[in-house]
């Protein structure tokens, strides 16, 4: 079977879409991913898979989009697509608006995070919420990663026959090589440092503004914050670094594809995001045996106990977060202790789970539901 695989911009190759592509090879399907690869990072041409470019953008609005629709109509054509598999908000809305004009099925979606969650704003998240009920209609599995997700898709009427499911995220290497590291340390002079870390895209989702103003909550000027990703908001940022008196103690790094490495030498991670479903960035930290000081996101809360494994904070409360890590940069025995909580619970959020789950949810609805 000829599956599209859909996504929204992709920067690299994760070890999550490499799994994916290698099932579906082993359950004898062809795989063409279609997304936005512009700003992909190294070689394209290792991808596992036919790739197919579109023009996507994450903004609804955004006009390009619409030649978006009309390539995945073309991709759809041309390459005899059978069944489709959605990922991303927007991926997922032009993917299966497509599979149901051209009477694509099965169609697969995960969710990766319902843009209709608590705080968002009323009438986009009526809208977003409208959006996913109409297309849960044309939907034959659904899947989601977080527990609200999954209580809310609970609500929504799939294809006849469809299923409702919840995965452990996308995936994790939960052993990891602690011995390797960037050398970040040397490299920025922060030996003796207590460092806290980020892997975020820079945008005002990730909330990082947040977190520079509780640096400079901070007093302790051995504290440092370490950003790895790129994004729209790095220069406004930056600028809001040196506003806030802290530029000596944050350091952005841009795009990185070494983050095990980077989180070898952190003490602390941090993830303030406004909306997240189950972040990946999140478990690699965890299995690294780092504490987390993270938001109220959805997905967080099911990854971290609140005193636990770290500390869940308001997520637009700068003090909240000053405050949980001034707790941890003082106590390298807490630190060690919630790390050895996190490394134990990620274990069952590892590729190899996620893969059997995934290999029932593939046969079922590429296989048997094919023979029905």
């Amino acid at each position: 079977m000829n599956v599209l695989y859909v996504t929204n911009q992709v920067f690299a190759l994760s070890k999550s879409n490499k799994m994916m592509f290698s099932l579906l090879e082993k359950l004898e399907h062809k795989v063409f991913w279609a997304a936005n690869f512009n700003s992909y990072v190294g070689d394209i041409s290792t991808i596992p898979c036919d790739i197919v470019q579109i023009d996507l953008t994450s903004n609804p609005l955004n006009k390009t989009n619409v030649k978006a629709y009309r390539q995945l109509c073309r991709a759809v054509a041309e390459n005899s697509i059978e069944a489709m598999h959605c990922h991303t908000p927007i991926g997922s809305l032009l993917g299966r608006v497509v599979a149901k004009k051209m009477g694509i099925a099965p169609v697969i979606y995960t969710a990766h995070g319902f843009l209709f969650f608590e705080g968002a704003p009323r009438v986009s998240g009526m809208v977003f919420r409208m959006e996913e009920s109409l297309l849960a209609r044309c939907t034959d599995a659904l899947v989601t990663i977080n527990e609200m997700d999954y209580q809310a898709a609970r609500k929504f009427k799939l294809r006849n026959g469809g299923r409702l499911y919840k995965v452990h995220g996308a995936g994790i290497e939960a052993q990891v090589d602690r011995g390797k590291t960037a050398g970040l340390r040397k490299a920025l002079s922060l030996e003796g440092k207590t460092l806290c870390f980020s892997a975020a895209r820079v945008d005002s989702n990730k909330n990082i503004e947040t977190v520079l103003k509780a640096i400079s909550l901070v007093p302790d000027r051995n504290i440092h914050y370490v950003v790895a990703g790129d994004g729209p908001d790095l220069s406004r940022l930056k600028e809001r670094a040196d506003r806030l008196g802290v530029a000596d103690r944050v350091h952005f790094l841009g795009y990185r594809l070494d983050v095990s490495e980077l989180l070898n030498e952190i003490d602390i991670f941090v993830l303030s995001s406004i909306r997240e479903g189950l972040s990946r960035s999140v478990m690699e930290a965890m299995s690294h045996g780092l504490p987390c000081v993270l938001s109220q996101a959805r997905g967080n809360q099911d990854l971290v106990a609140h005193g636990v494994g770290g500390y869940i904070c308001e997520t637009l409360n700068p003090q909240s977060y000053a405050e949980a890590i001034r707790r941890l940069a003082a106590s390298e025995g807490l630190r060690a202790k919630m790390g050895e909580r996190n490394r134990a619970s990620v274990e069952e959020f590892s590729l190899s789970n996620v893969r059997e789950e995934y290999r029932e949810i593939y046969e079922r609805h590429l296989v048997e539901g094919i023979r029905r």
